[in-house]
């Protein structure tokens, strides 16, 4: 299974989606992302797996709302 980061800007509805196979790396890059957008209510980031990217889609419709997805 992968994991991916989804960076999701919400005044744009626009999300980017990184990929990851190892989940150590994923967990250490959000940890990173996470501590950088501390107050920025504009941006979400979340770490989630799943073993495709168009799976994201399925079940996390809310972070593909305008339907722009941007590759990482």
């Amino acid at each position: 299974m992968a994991h991916f980061i989804v960076t999701y800007e919400h005044r744009s509805g626009r999300s980017v989606v990184t990929r990851y196979e190892n989940a150590l790396e994923a967990f250490d890059e959000f940890s990173r992302r996470e501590r950088e957008l501390i107050g920025d209510d504009e941006i979400e980031v979340v770490l989630l797996a799943a073993e495709r990217e168009e799976d994201l889609r399925l079940t996390h419709p809310n972070f593909f709302k305008s339907g722009d997805m941007l590759p990482a």
